[in-house]
């Protein structure tokens, strides 16, 4: 195979590439702004639907970007078979490195959404016993305050 025809094909996994993962991020981009949009919306589904709302919302957005991921990754392995059946091993492998490269930040950033999950649920949990502990404290000083009145009333007549 000539040099060209390797520049050819190196230039043409590159640009396919970089249309998947431009195409990934806008989608992305877009969702991003479709959740805060509804978001600042005063009726927002998610507000309306709640908890059980919110879950359903990240599962679905976890599921469309794993979708698109191996969709993308899909794409490049059917260009590196390509490369194998040419016997561009070179190409075959630079097209591995970047299968992983993009697996690898694929990995990372659900591991981040994971983790700002988890940290979420755990503030808001330590919100709702914070909340729940003040509720239980007035009610305690509410309640001696009550039986004393009760108590004076009674001893009043």
């Amino acid at each position: 195979m000539s040099v060209k025809k390797w520049t050819g094909l190196m230039l043409v996994l590159i640009a396919v590439a970089g249309f998947v993962f431009a195409e990934a991020q806008q989608e992305e981009k877009s969702q991003d702004a479709a959740v805060r949009e509804r978001m600042q919306q005063g009726t927002s589904a998610a507000r309306e639907r709640g908890m059980a709302g919110r879950e359903q919302m990240y599962r679905e957005r976890m599921a469309k970007q794993a979708e698109a991921h191996r969709a993308e990754m899909q794409e490049l392995i059917d260009i590196k078979k390509i490369a194998e059946e040419e016997n561009a091993a070179k190409t075959a492998e630079a097209i591995q490195a970047l299968i992983d490269k993009k697996n690898a930040e694929y990995q990372k950033g659900v591991e981040q959404v994971e983790r700002a999950r988890r940290e979420q649920a755990e503030r808001l949990q330590k919100r709702m016993e914070k909340a729940h502990e003040s509720k239980e404290k007035a009610a305690d000083t509410d309640s001696p305050d009550k039986s004393e009145e009760t108590s004076g009333e009674g001893g009043g007549e």
